[in-house]
């Protein structure tokens, strides 16, 4: 859809919010699913049915497979405009996957900072604290999250098992290393 769509924005639009955050292939919120977002930087929002229309004048714009989107800190910044907490991170984690990361945590600050105090900011400075690197999938911070808010200590995400002599057993999504038996 995007594709079709990008052919009749004008040089000054481009896909934002949970789009952007799909495109670059960030688990976005259910309730996003099938939802097409464009930011215009000059003039009105775009007006296109089936399509939320938003305007900015502080974009950070990237270009993949030929469509021109919100980077992807900026994109997860957009993301709390739209997304729960727990989505929010799960989101952060994404961005700082163990393989192909798209950001660092120092973008991620840059990007909250740029954020200023925009509607999602308080949900952000929250996320962004609860956010991991290392991270393979959804289902891995969700269950970190479970685990911590039940009052367990910070497991290390993905961590390399070994034996006794130092030789990899395993990759472990959710690991306790210092409290082996």
């Amino acid at each position: 859809m995007c594709q079709a769509l990008a052919t009749r924005l004008t040089s000054n639009q481009y896909f934002s919010h949970s789009t952007a955050a799909a495109l670059h292939g960030l688990p976005i919120p259910h309730s996003e699913s099938g939802v097409i977002h464009l930011t215009t930087l000059q003039g009105r929002s775009p007006r296109i049915r089936g399509v939320v229309g938003h305007r900015s004048t502080d974009a950070h714009i990237v270009t993949r497979a030929g469509l021109r989107m919100s980077a992807p800190s900026a994109a997860w910044c957009e993301l709390a405009e739209l997304a729960t907490l727990d989505e929010l991170i799960i989101a952060g984690d994404a961005l700082l996957r163990r393989q192909n990361p798209l950001a660092d945590r120092p973008a991620l600050l840059e990007a909250i900072s740029r954020w200023g105090r925009r509607r999602g900011a308080v949900a952000l400075a929250e996320a962004v604290q609860w956010v991991r690197p290392g991270t393979d999938s959804p289902q891995e911070t969700r269950i970190r999250l479970v685990l911590l808010r039940a009052g367990l200590p910070e497991p290390q995400v993905n961590a390399v098992i070994a034996d006794a002599d130092g030789r990899f057993v395993a990759l472990g999504d959710l690991v306790y290393l210092n409290s082996r038996s």
